[in-house]
């Protein structure tokens, strides 16, 4: 899941957690696909959970631009 989340978001390049859930939603990632299956309540979602969790863990820096959060690309 963590190779996912940065494979994902080094494609897009600077962006917000939401933005990486929609694109991994899209994975075919067998990991991906069951996690995006399991029906959590939206309070957060689970899966912006890991994403922000993983990229905060992994040191990525992150910016506020007109109320989103955005976080760049971790040089690994």
């Amino acid at each position: 899941m963590r190779e996912e989340v940065f494979k994902t978001h080094n494609r897009l390049g600077e962006t917000t957690v939401p933005d990486i859930v929609s694109e991994m939603r899209k994975s075919t990632n067998p990991w991906v696909c069951m996690k995006v299956t399991f029906a959590y309540p939206n309070r957060p979602a689970r899966l912006g959970t890991l994403v922000s969790m993983v990229l905060k863990e992994a040191g990525a820096k992150s910016r506020t631009d007109e109320g989103k959060i955005l976080f760049s690309p971790v040089r690994r």
